[in-house]
């Protein structure tokens, strides 16, 4: 009993100690820093999660309905306006990929922008014709018989 008795005294002067007392409240704030930052990183994961599964619906939603909307043109065109407009898509993005390239090449050489080019008439559209030739006809004109002269046939 007498060493049951020391014991427990040892024992209860460890936990009573000051040093004891110190080390558990560290043990415990150190411990309630832990939950609440793994509470924080749980609940930023939640939102990570939240805003990635509203941008996946978002983007599948939109990627359907594009998929839809390119399925019914195809169902209303016919080949042939599908390869003709297809060639125009084609030749309108490489035009303006080439031009944008040949900015960007201006700019890194420090040369100064091109001037837009303007719209000329050419020569051969019916607009410049009327201007450069008023007469419609090639051939000349024959001279208009006197109204007071009788044919003589």
């Amino acid at each position: 009993m007498k060493q049951l008795k020391e014991q427990a005294a040892k024992v209860g002067q460890t936990i009573a100690s000051a040093e004891t007392i110190h080390a558990y409240r560290q043990a415990i704030a150190v411990t309630w820093i832990i939950i609440k930052e793994t509470a924080i990183l749980l609940w930023l994961t939640l939102c990570l999660v939240l805003v990635f599964g509203d941008w996946l619906y978002t983007t599948a939603i939109s990627a359907g309905r594009g998929a839809r909307q390119w399925f019914n043109s195809l169902q209303k065109t016919e080949s042939d306006q599908i390869a003709s407009e297809t060639g125009k898509a084609l030749l309108a993005v490489g035009q303006s990929s080439v031009s944008s390239v040949i900015a960007q090449a201006r700019t890194q050489l420090g040369l100064p922008e091109k001037p837009p080019v303007q719209d000329k008439t050419p020569a051969s559209s019916p607009a410049a014709q009327t201007t450069a030739n008023p007469t419609t006809s090639s051939v000349p004109p024959s001279p208009s018989p006197d109204p007071n002269s009788t044919p003589t046939s």
